[in-house]
């Protein structure tokens, strides 16, 4: 091989590599940037996989699993029975209350219907009280003695009728059967008097 041929070779054999140097120093300088060149960088491949995972668990952990939700719901049920037995008892309570009320109601009604049909005449101190009395034909007459010692009860005019003996506590009733005044005494103390006014 003659010399010119050999320095023709080398020659093209420097050029070769210098340019192979520069394709690297280029390729270098564009991942690294500090040539000017654009960059151009693909995004890391998983990164945003990663994120989007971590978004999933967190929503997973904050939704409330089935036993949760199964805690939740009986838990309600529970509340709801027992607002539902205080509502009946409250019910209950307040039917009961109607029932005491009306049962009073129709006691005072009762009392007050023979408070009409009845009159009192109490004997104490050894006198009639009250000694004077207006009633209506058919109401009924009750004296009862309150004292220690015994009376009775025995018309003298307007009326017949006449009482046994009453101890302490004893009662004796009469009605009248038409309009009249009755004049009466205690015969064991003949002081002891009373009068009944009687109307139709």
């Amino acid at each position: 091989m003659s010399r010119l041929t050999l320095t023709v070779a080398c020659t093209a054999l420097a050029l070769a590599l210098g340019a192979c140097g520069k394709d690297d120093e280029s390729v270098t300088g564009r991942d690294a940037g500090d040539d000017g060149a654009t960059v151009t960088t693909s995004p890391t491949p998983g990164a945003g996989t990663s994120t989007s995972t971590q978004s999933d668990t967190a929503a997973a952990k904050d939704k409330p699993s089935a036993k949760d939700r199964a805690k939740a719901a009986a838990k309600a049920k529970i509340l709801a029975a027992s607002a539902k037995d205080r509502a009946k008892a409250a019910a209950k309570e307040r039917a009961r209350t109607a029932s005491t009320a009306a049962v009073r109601a129709a006691s005072r009604a009762r009392a007050k219907a023979a408070s009409k049909d009845q009159v009192s005449i109490a004997i104490r101190d050894i006198k009639f009280k009250p000694q004077h009395v207006a009633v209506k034909v058919g109401q009924k007459i009750t004296w009862t003695n309150r004292d220690m010692a015994p009376h009775n009860v025995t018309a003298k005019k307007g009326a017949t009728f006449a009482s046994e003996k009453l101890n302490r506590n004893d009662s004796f009733t009469y009605t009248p059967t038409k309009a009249a005044t009755i004049d009466y005494v205690c015969t064991i103390h003949p002081r002891q008097d009373g009068k009944l006014l009687v109307t139709k």
